[in-house]
């Protein structure tokens, strides 16, 4: 029994899955000014044999090879030329499983990298080429996971981010880089591992939605509607930007997290026949944090957003109103809509570090708005509402 236990186990974590979906993308781009060649490539393309005058190979139009062939010069003065690189790749990886009758999970991982290079060629008068200047950029985005510190056995957080900081460091900056990753990731078990150390960075965590249908056929919910609903999800993605530094070394200039439940709990209830109609209604809670480190100023800006809105609605066709003296049927509904949404800015100097950081700014925004809408044909409708909106600043 312990045998089978631990087999049924196995199978249900690791092979109770649906189907598994990777999708790969590479774009690759090469451009490169003052082609000596007067022609524009087709009889180098179609043709059997290859000849510089007419312009680009066969190779190099194809991707093959990034030799556009003999480059142009005058031979009284210097040339500027350049060079253009672009690349770009993408992986995505998702998969599904079902955790109980009605429920479901979606799991996905993705990372994305780019780099962007151009380099300035001169050719002197007798067409020797050299390379006056580079620069380079890029950028790297993947799935992360960052929970709340105020979630239970979650040690993450901008507090672990400053007591892994060290100021005195022979590179503060770099320190502060590693620290921000560092400090915001739950649960780092890849991180800790010697064999990932060089491929960590483009490793993406998972993010997920739940979805669990069928609510109603629960003992307690059976005579309350007819369909109930509840979904939630996760995302969360770490971005960074670097550039190339004149000694040729990648220096990151910008890094951003970002983590939200989206919803973190959203409820949607479909009534049965009331008063001879059709009512529905749904509440859903969401928050999303980003956080922004400024490598030269060496400060973090949260951004918080909450929201919390419910609807309700009450539907009813064949709705009798007596007008002047003719009885008319037709569709009549009612509705009501609630959102509140809360923003706020902090600063964090992490030089001058406390817990409770700066405020810079904060709104909270209220919207109400009942509606009823009165449908007498598929051309005339009459719509009746009331909107109140209010927007009070926070501190």
């Amino acid at each position: 029994r312990a045998f089978q236990f631990l087999v049924s186990t196995i199978k249900y974590v690791f092979f109770d899955w649906e189907n598994f979906t990777t999708n790969y993308t590479h774009d690759y781009s090469v451009s490169k000014s003052g082609i000596k060649g007067t022609g524009t490539g087709f009889y180098n393309f179609w043709g059997i044999t290859q000849n510089d005058e007419n312009g680009p190979s066969r190779a190099f139009q194809l991707g093959f090879s990034s030799d556009v062939g003999p480059r142009a010069f005058s031979p009284n003065a210097n040339t500027n030329l350049s060079d253009l690189y672009s690349e770009k790749n993408s992986i995505d990886f998702k998969t599904a499983r079902p955790l109980w009758e009605g429920d479901k999970i979606d799991i996905k991982w993705n990372v994305n990298w780019s780099e962007n290079k151009n380099v300035s060629l001169n050719a002197d008068g007798f067409g020797n080429i050299t390379i006056t200047n580079t620069t380079a950029t890029g950028s790297l985005t993947r799935s992360f996971l960052s929970l709340p510190p105020s979630l239970p056995f979650v040690e993450s957080g901008i507090q672990k981010v400053f007591a892994l900081y060290n100021p005195n460091a022979p590179d503060p900056r770099k320190s502060l880089s590693d620290a921000f990753v560092e400090g915001f990731e739950t649960l780092p078990l890849l991180s800790s591992l010697p064999m990932f150390s060089d491929v960590n960075q483009y490793i993406p965590r998972a993010n997920w939605r739940i979805t669990w249908d069928g609510i109603e056929k629960i003992l307690f919910f059976k005579s309350l509607a007819d369909r109930i609903s509840l979904d939630h999800a996760y995302s969360s993605t770490y971005t960074e930007g670097w550039k190339l530094t004149s000694e040729g070394n990648e220096e990151i200039q910008t890094q951003r997290i970002e983590y939200g439940f989206t919803p973190f709990a959203g409820l949607n209830i479909t009534f049965g026949q009331v008063w001879g109609g059709n009512m529905n209604g749904s509440i859903k809670f969401s928050s999303r944090t980003t956080y922004d480190l400024g490598a030269s100023t060496s400060n973090i800006n949260e951004t918080l957003s909450q929201d919390i809105g419910f609807t309700a609605s009450f539907s009813k066709a064949g709705f009798d109103v007596p007008l002047f003296g003719v009885s008319l049927k037709n569709d009549v509904e009612f509705l009501i809509s609630y959102t509140s949404t809360k923003n706020s800015v902090v600063r964090y100097e992490m030089n001058n570090f406390t817990e409770e950081g700066i405020p810079q700014d904060g709104t909270t925004r209220t919207t109400i708005e009942p509606r009823i809408k009165y449908t007498i044909s598929s051309k005339v409708s009459l719509s009746i509402f009331y909107k109140r909106s209010t927007v009070e600043p926070e501190g």
